[in-house]
C-alpha cells in the first residue's frame, strides 16, 4: 500500500505498527515535534494532522492509561480514533458510534490485562450518551455501560397497551444498533485489512499479515472499509 501517513484513510493502529516498524518502539517516548520532523523528512512531505492526532492517540493509549479513567481523555481519543480529531483543542462529545468503534480499537492498541479496563465513570460517561441518543439497544461492544434508567422497560411500559407502537420502536432502535455493529465490523476488517497490506521494515511482515487474517476471521460478515468519519 501506499504510505500510511500520506492517506487519511489510515486508521490509528496502522500508522502505529508503521512507526513501530521504522523507529522501533523508541518512538513512544519522542516527543510530538520529534516524531512529526522525522516523519516528514521519512515520507518526503507533509503528513496531514490528523493523522499526526491518530498516531499519538495510539501512543498515549500503549505508555497511558488515561482512556480507561478520563472522561475528557476517553471524549478525545474516541474522536480522534473515529477520524475527526477537534482542530481547535476543545473538548468534542463523541456519539455511539464513535464510542463503539473506539473502544474496539482501543483494546487492539492497549490490550489491558484487566477484564474489566474501564472506570466506573467511563461505563457511566458511555451509559449516558447510549441514553441521549435514546437507545435501547446498545451495540455489542458497548454492553459494558451503565445506565441510570432502563429505557427499554420504560418504552414497554409506556406502549404496554400497544404492541405494535412498542415492536415498531424496537426494530427501529435494533437497526440503529445494527448499523453500529456493522461499521465496527466493516472497519475492523479495513484495518486488517491495511495491516495485511503494510510494506514493513522490520517487523516480521509474514506474522503481521498471519495474525490480521487470524483476526479477521472471527469477525461477522461486512466490506472492509477505510477510516472516513461517520
Amino acid at each position: 500500500m501506499a504510505d500510511p501517513f500520506l492517506s487519511l484513510s489510515s486508521y490509528a493502529t496502522t500508522l502505529f505498527v508503521s512507526a513501530i516498524d521504522r523507529y522501533g518502539l523508541a518512538v513512544t517516548t519522542w516527543t510530538p515535534e520529534t516524531i512529526e520532523m522525522e516523519l516528514a523528512d521519512d515520507v518526503r512531505g507533509t503528513i496531514p494532522l490528523d493523522n499526526l492526532a491518530k498516531l499519538f492517540v495510539a501512543i498515549r493509549l500503549r505508555t497511558s492509561d488515561e482512556f480507561f479513567n478520563s472522561p475528557a481523555a476517553f471524549c478525545a481519543v474516541c474522536v480522534t480514533l473515529s477520524g475527526h480529531p477537534p482542530s481547535d483543542g476543545r473538548l468534542s462529545f463523541p456519539d455511539a458510534a464513535d464510542v463503539a468503534w473506539a473502544v474496539t480499537e482501543a483494546m487492539l492498541i492497549a490490550h489491558p490485562e484487566e477484564d474489566k479496563p474501564f472506570s466506573p465513570d467511563i461505563a457511566a460517561l458511555i451509559g449516558q450518551i447510549l441514553d441521549q441518543e435514546g437507545m435501547l439497544i446498545p451495540p455489542d461492544v458497548l454492553r459494558i455501560a451503565v445506565r441510570e434508567k432502563d429505557l427499554a422497560a420504560q418504552v414497554n411500559y409506556e406502549f404496554s397497551d400497544d404492541p405494535e407502537m412498542f415492536r415498531a420502536i424496537f426494530d427501529r432502535d435494533r437497526g440503529r444498533a445494527d448499523d453500529i455493529n456493522n461499521l465496527v465490523a466493516g472497519r475492523s476488517r479495513g484495518l486488517f485489512a491495511q495491516l495485511a497490506a503494510l510494506d514493513l521494515r522490520t517487523v516480521d511482515g509474514d506474522r503481521v499479515r498471519k495474525l490480521a487474517k487470524k483476526m479477521a476471521a472471527v469477525l461477522p460478515p461486512a466490506d472492509p472499509i477505510g477510516l472516513t468519519p461517520n
